[in-house]
């Protein structure tokens, strides 16, 4: 490559492209999250607004890579003029904050997930064992990002004074422990569908939502590959574009894998075949009964015939969308409107459970 050709190539649209297509599928995951809980269902809890937040970061995470883009990434660095090499720092610098930030309220979003259907306390202490670490992880990198380097300034300003912490170790050592979480959140489900007593197919349609969330775990140990180009780079800013890359696709895909298994509803609503399918297999009138925010007392004066013996618990029936049939619903107090829709699923509140939402499918033969 001539100086010509080396001076005008540029990896920044590449870039450009990434950080708008991934935040926007994100986008629409979330939407249709607050969709299905706030809408159709009545229900919504912390996770879900965490996963907002956590979209939020991301987005702010792909504003300050358009940034860098302008500055220079994507572009040999010593082709940079020194403001640009400044603002390329300065932007550098707030993106691996607010990366780190975005990271921890997606995992937190998943793991309040797991712990609303586990049921197991063993499981469940593995669930509140791994948030734990999680939270830990999440401040050493916040911290370690923010005071990567004493004074804060000398990241992008004066080298000859002032000292930073090791880039390549810290950077790594955040990669690896952020790919242990992952790993961590991949392996949690097992355990927890193992302890259930859901009927197969359903077991088997959550762990093919919940297996797409190796797909993130594979995309973080690819960024580590891009990261130790970069630890080794005398190019920063044309190296460094590669992991702004995946660590887009890293956030945004970790975002629609968390809303994906809390989709079904929407599914149910507006393909029921697909509904009939993800049931426990019997083509009759079936009811989802969903718990709501404060309503777990009242929830298990739910009397549902036959949950015992099949080893269910109450609080699985509720918060795992199991649905039993219409007539096992029996309580005193218990007003089922389900009116008789044959195009799909009729939702409605409990008049004396406000708290609570039936979800009614009825098929004809």
């Amino acid at each position: 490559m001539n100086d010509n050709d080396d001076y005008h190539a540029n990896k920044g649209p590449k870039v450009i492209a990434i950080i708008i297509i991934f935040p926007s599928i994100a986008l629409v995951a979330v939407i249709l999250r607050l969709f299905t809980r706030i809408k159709l269902i009545h229900y919504h809890a912390i996770d879900d607004w965490i996963a907002v937040v956590a979209l939020l970061f991301s987005i702010a995470t792909s504003v300050f890579f358009a940034l860098q883009v302008e500055n220079g990434m994507g572009r040999h660095y010593r082709y940079l003029t020194h403001e640009e090499g400044v603002n390329f720092y300065k932007t550098l610098y707030l993106s691996i904050i607010i990366y780190n930030v975005s990271l921890l309220f997606i995992k937190f979003s998943i793991l309040l997930q797991y712990l609303r259907v586990a049921t197991n306390k063993k499981v469940r202490l593995a669930c509140y064992l791994v948030m734990l670490f999680t939270i830990v992880y999440g401040i050493e990198a916040f911290f370690t990002g923010v005071f990567h380097c004493w004074p804060i300034s000398r990241f992008w300003g004066d080298k000859d004074t002032g000292k930073c912490i090791n880039k390549p170790i810290l950077w790594f050592l955040n990669s690896g422990l952020n790919i242990t979480n992952d790993l961590l959140l991949l392996v949690l489900p097992i355990f927890i569908l193992r302890a259930s007593s859901l009927p197969r197919k359903q077991k088997v349609s959550i762990c093919l939502i919940l297996s797409l969330g190796g797909f993130a775990a594979i995309v973080s140990i690819w960024r580590l590959y891009a990261l130790f180009i970069v630890s080794i780079s005398n190019d920063i800013s044309w190296d460094i574009a590669e992991m702004a890359i995946w660590s887009c696709i890293e956030l945004n895909v970790g975002i629609t894998c968390a809303c994906l298994s809390t989709l079904k509803p929407l599914t149910c609503h507006f393909i029921p075949f697909i509904f009939r399918i993800w049931s426990s297999g019997s083509f009759g009138q079936h009811t989802c009964v969903r718990g709501a925010r404060g309503s777990e007392n009242e929830s298990q004066k739910l009397d549902v015939e036959n949950h015992a013996k099949n080893g269910r618990s109450m609080q699985e029936t509720l918060n795992e969308g199991y649905c039993p049939r219409e007539k096992q619903i029996n309580h005193p107090g218990l007003d089922t409107q389900i009116s008789e829709n044959r195009k799909g699923l009729v939702f409605s509140q409990l008049p004396n459970y406000p708290a609570l939402v039936v979800v009614g499918t009825n098929q004809y033969s």
